[in-house]
């Protein structure tokens, strides 16, 4: 009896020290649409960039124009995240909308948030404690909502030492 509980303890403890390095050396973006079907978007490598496009991506779960609901996972300071209503990433005169957010902490985690109730927020303002709105823009007539089409993760360069 002493030895099984001793494999469970183990195996307990690797699992969560296993989960946790996974956490903390790359964050992720969960989407989730109106059926609450879960997408994870990964953070990439410190210093670099990454695009989604979500219709070139889509399989059904991360789909064009279903996203209703962001939420941030462990994301490191300073990551900047473009939200756009075209696949390309590209502001274009013909956009619904385009969101850029930004993390202050050094690990950010959020609740779930509805992409529409981030056309609430002024430029500049904390959205949730270790997220910033840095620059929000729906035209007048059109939501953020079931309109996400592409996202852009780009993350600051890994600190000296």
């Amino acid at each position: 009896m002493k030895n099984i509980k001793a494999v469970v303890c183990g195996s307990l403890l690797a699992i969560n020290v296993i989960y946790s390095a996974i956490a903390l050396s790359a964050g992720s973006i969960i989407l989730r649409n109106k059926d609450n079907d879960i997408c994870t978007l990964f953070v990439p490598d410190p210093g670099s960039s990454v695009t989604f496009n979500l219709d070139r991506a889509g399989n059904g779960k991360c789909a064009i124009n279903s996203a209703r609901s962001i939420q941030f996972a462990e994301i490191p300071s300073a990551t900047q995240i473009e939200l756009f209503d075209n696949g390309d990433c590209e502001i274009v005169s013909t956009d619904k909308f385009h969101i850029d957010l930004r993390t202050t902490h050094k690990q950010t985690s959020t609740s779930i948030i509805e992409i529409a109730y981030l056309n609430t927020f002024e430029d500049g303002t904390i959205v949730e404690p270790g997220l910033k709105l840095t620059y929000g823009n729906v035209k007048q007539g059109h939501t953020a909502r079931d309109n996400l089409d592409c996202v852009r993760i780009i993350t600051s360069a890994k600190a000296p030492g």
